[in-house]
C-alpha cells in the first residue's frame, strides 16, 4: 500500500507538497524507504482497541489527559522509530513540556480534532497549527450573520477571498 501511495504522489507530482502521517511507525518507516524527499509525520495516540467507541466521553478525556502527562518523555522515541520530523497529536494529549520538547527535537507540532472554540483557544495558546475534521481550523473570531444566520461577507478581521472585487467606497454627498 505504501508504495502505491508513493507511485500516486510521484505521478501527479505531489512529493514535496506532502505530509504522510500515520498512528503505525513501521508504515512511515516504508514510506521513507519507498520515497526519502516524503515528510512524515506520527500520529497519537491511536486507539488499537476502539475505545472511543465503547466509554463515555468523560472517560475517554479522562484517559488523554493520562497521556499528557508521559508523553514529553516519549515523543522523542515516537519520532525516531517513526523517522517522523512531525507529530500530529490529539489536543488533549499536547502541552506546554511536550510542544516545548518538540520544538527541541525540530519537530513540527500539528493538532488533530479542534472542533469547539475552547479547545481551539488553547491550542493556539500552545502555539501550534490546529486542525478540524477533514480541514485546517481557524482562529476563532467574530461571525456577522445575516438572516437565518447566513453569513456575510469576510466579517471582521477575515481578508476578502483573492478573486474577490475590491470593496467600492461610498459616493461623496
Amino acid at each position: 500500500a505504501e508504495d502505491e501511495l508513493v507511485a500516486a504522489l510521484r505521478r501527479h507530482g505531489l512529493v514535496g507538497r506532502t505530509l504522510v502521517s500515520s498512528f503505525h511507525p513501521e508504515v512511515l518507516q516504508a514510506c521513507r524507504e519507498a520515497e526519502p524527499a516524503l515528510r512524515l509525520e506520527i500520529s497519537y495516540p491511536d486507539d488499537r482497541r476502539g475505545i472511543g467507541r465503547r466509554l463515555p466521553e468523560p472517560a475517554i478525556r479522562g484517559g488523554l489527559l493520562a497521556l499528557r502527562a508521559s508523553l514529553p518523555a516519549r515523543i522523542g522515541r515516537l519520532a525516531a522509530t517513526s523517522g517522523a520530523g512531525a507529530a500530529m497529536l490529539h489536543h488533549l494529549v499536547l502541552s506546554r513540556a511536550t510542544v516545548a520538547r518538540c520544538r527541541r527535537l525540530g519537530l513540527a507540532v500539528f493538532a488533530w480534532t479542534v472542533n469547539d472554540s475552547e479547545a481551539l483557544r488553547r491550542v493556539v495558546e500552545l502555539g501550534r497549527r490546529a486542525r478540524g475534521r477533514g480541514r485546517r481550523a481557524r482562529a476563532p473570531g467574530p461571525r456577522r450573520a445575516g438572516p437565518g444566520g447566513q453569513r456575510q461577507g469576510p466579517g471582521p478581521g477575515r481578508p476578502r477571498h483573492p478573486d474577490a472585487r475590491p470593496a467600492r467606497a461610498a459616493p461623496a454627498r
